[in-house]
């Protein structure tokens, strides 16, 4: 069984440094959902549950107050830094 963690083949990743050195991946999983994998290797689901269509990339930033801002198309997921 597959976990969907595995990234999607259809689709690319956005990766952002953070202030503390270390930085963020994210992803559509193979369930298309966007997914953010730590330095460490932790994964978590962002937004409870953002798809991405096929053949995308999602984008992502940091604002002013250290959240990561992520954007597939219409949807967009306000994260806490880690």
């Amino acid at each position: 069984m597959q976990t969907p963690w595995i990234l999607d083949p259809d689709s690319g990743l956005g990766i952002i440094g953070l202030s503390t050195g270390s930085y963020e991946i994210i992803f559509a999983g193979s369930d298309r959902m966007l997914y953010a994998m730590a330095a460490n290797g932790a994964v978590t689901l962002l937004g409870n549950g953002l798809g991405m269509a096929p053949h995308t990339s999602p984008a992502v930033a940091a604002d002013q107050s250290g959240h990561l801002e992520v954007a597939s198309g219409p949807a967009r997921a306000r994260t806490s830094p880690p």
